[in-house]
């Protein structure tokens, strides 16, 4: 790591440290530029499929147990996980996109 990862105190790193660790290594790599808005969205579409494959065909009482499997249990906690790092990636991607509106809603509805 970096040393702007470890700024302030040595033995925990900043958020803002570690995401320029990431960014730099990223950067090496020349990954940007197959990180477009689409690669990230496609990504978490994908995983959240993974989370619902899960409980697909399950009856509401079925669904509503499946933390009480330790095996289901352990794929709910590692697709929700994923859907997490997806959605994460997909909002650092779109924090530099313009917004459609200060609200971030459309601009314009249709009526």
């Amino acid at each position: 790591m970096t040393d702007d990862a470890h700024r302030g105190d040595e033995r925990r790193p900043t958020v803002e440290g570690l995401q320029r660790t990431l960014a730099d290594f990223a950067a090496a790599r020349s990954w940007q530029s197959s990180h477009t808005p689409k690669n990230p969205a496609t990504a978490l579409s994908v995983e959240a499929s993974e989370l619902v494959e899960i409980f697909q065909w399950l009856t509401p009482e079925e669904s509503a147990g499946v933390m009480r499997d330790e095996a289901a249990a352990h794929r709910v906690r590692d697709e929700v996980a994923d859907v997490s790092d997806a959605r994460e990636a997909a909002g650092q991607q779109t924090a530099t996109m313009p917004a459609a509106s200060p609200s971030g809603r459309r601009s314009e509805r249709k009526r």
